[in-house]
């Protein structure tokens, strides 16, 4: 899977790209999918998503707001 990660001088991750959708990787067409972090050392508390609600990056796209296909 295609991926670049930027690290800052105390080698935390700061941005990382990852080819959105493999199954397009033979047709020479890349989607990225871009997440920057910060504010490390901050609290939070993440519940992570059931694998029924686990889907596809494509997926997530065509049903995000301001997308063609989106609500």
């Amino acid at each position: 899977m295609p991926a670049q990660v930027w690290l800052d001088a105390d080698g935390l991750a700061r941005r990382i790209a990852v080819d959105a959708d493999p199954l397009t990787a033979h047709s020479g067409e890349q989607t990225w999918t871009v997440v920057e972090l910060w504010d490390f050392g901050i609290a939070v508390d993440i519940t992570p998503p059931r694998p029924d609600e686990v889907v596809l990056p494509r997926e997530a796209y065509q049903d995000a707001p301001g997308s063609a296909s989106g609500p």
